[in-house]
């Protein structure tokens, strides 16, 4: 029995670790988005995760990579010009022919700080089996209560006995 709670406990502790490598970033504002385009290659490779953190316009440079909005959709592309007067910078995929239309400060996701190649890909398909992973994190919490329950009355057997 105790094997299994400390199985049990290892898979919990990775849980936790695993959500608050996630999610305490989050909290300070770094996105993670999967490239689905070429349009960065040769910097940026298709199905990478690249990491955003927010900045401001006066912090950004021409070369820099940012992340920005344009109706619902994620753009990455470099920064070829700012004008900080306007307040909006014009942007280029390194692939694209021409640049792209000038993106407003307020549409700035965030600089990339790096990107991982490859790590997208595997990243969608975890997520797109997100139903399993909860599935999954349930089933080993409800082995952790029992587990801890049958350890208690274990105990409390011993004690009276």
């Amino acid at each position: 029995m105790r094997m299994v709670v400390r199985i049990v406990n290892f898979i919990a502790v990775v849980l936790v670790i695993t959500a608050g490598a996630l999610a305490v970033p989050q909290l300070f504002g770094v996105r993670y988005k999967i490239v689905l385009s070429g349009s960065m290659e040769p910097d940026i490779h298709v199905g990478s995760i690249i990491v955003t953190a927010p900045a401001k316009l006066e912090k950004l440079d021409v070369g820099d990579d940012v992340t920005y909005k344009v109706n619902d959709n994620y753009v990455t592309h470099r920064i070829v010009e700012i004008n900080r007067e306007a307040k909006k910078v014009t942007t280029k995929g390194l692939v694209n022919d021409v640049t792209d239309s000038p993106v407003y400060e307020n549409q700035i996701v965030g600089k990339v700080l790096f990107s991982m190649p490859g790590v997208g890909f595997a990243v969608k398909k975890i997520l797109a089996f997100r139903g399993v992973l909860y599935l999954i994190m349930i089933v080993v919490l409800a082995a952790y209560l029992i587990a801890g329950i049958a350890e208690k009355k274990k105990e409390k057997a011993v004690e009276a006995g």
